[in-house]
């Protein structure tokens, strides 16, 4: 190196010297973005939005027995038999129950799961009302979406009364996040075909710690719910609802839920 070289580099001033730094990184530092981008945004797509709509509070509605006959015809009379045999009324209950808890309706967050039974595709229909204070800690309250190949008309009393009862919480957090699931679970006696199973795999809900299941059921044979292993210590609550079931009896189901997630 010359003089005249040595002389230009110790000339060089610490700013010039952070701005060779920045410059020589700056490949690095585009890659270690461009890593980061990935991962936020498969975080963003594996784990939805779960924050209900602003007007919430105000599309909440009481519990009223007009809604549990409306939901009741319209799931069972209606759409019929939920089953493989009739896959298309279980993704038609399934878009019904989505869009009837959705923004728009009641302003609950609705989170879609889908997955394959018998090789057809089914979805279970899930709505996370997070917590105030204790929001890693959740309360279950399950409902069958499909029915047995009877199809008796008291198997859409549960998923219209989950229906009812998700509408009166709208807009209304409790201590505890209260998780209302949809799911079909008589199917198949696999595990991968039990929305339950599937449910509990899930990356919105698979993180809480729940402290109680409520299962509303219609009492008719098969048990509807095949709870999975990771599930199989938290206490369980199984619920009779049917055709019959009065609004002051939906009105107690409510209230034990409020109680199970103080």
């Amino acid at each position: 190196m010359n003089q005249e070289e040595s002389d230009s580099v110790s000339q060089i001033t610490p700013s010039g010297r952070l701005v060779r730094l920045f410059v020589s990184g700056l490949p690095w530092g585009l890659v270690l973005m461009g890593a980061l981008s990935f991962v936020f945004y498969f975080n963003k797509k594996n784990k939805p939005d779960i924050q209900p709509s602003q007007f919430a509070a105000i599309l909440r509605r009481d519990l009223n027995t007009p809604d549990f006959e409306r939901y009741q015809r319209i799931l069972g009379r209606d759409l019929g038999e939920r089953s493989l045999r009739h896959v298309e009324n279980l993704e038609a209950a399934a878009a019904f129950m989505e869009s009837t808890m959705g923004p728009d309706n009641m302003g609950h967050a609705v989170v879609r799961q889908e997955f394959t039974a018998g090789g057809q595709a089914l979805e279970n229909i899930m709505v996370p009302l997070m917590g105030k204070t204790k929001a890693d800690e959740a309360v279950l309250v399950l409902a069958p979406l499909d029915t047995t190949e009877a199809n008796a008309p008291d198997e859409a009393a549960p998923p219209a009364a989950l229906l009812g009862i998700a509408h009166s919480f709208a807009g209304d957090p409790q201590p505890r996040t209260i998780v209302f699931l949809a799911a079909p679970n008589g199917l198949s006696t696999r595990d991968d075909a039990n929305g339950c199973w599937q449910a509990a795999n899930h990356v919105t809900i698979s993180d809480l710690k729940f402290t109680q299941i409520i299962a509303l059921t219609s009492g008719n044979p098969p048990e509807p719910f095949r709870l999975p292993e990771v599930w199989k210590d938290v206490p369980y609550t199984k619920v009779t609802v049917t055709a019959k079931t009065t609004l002051s009896e939906l009105e107690a189901m409510a209230g034990d839920i409020r109680k199970a997630a103080r």
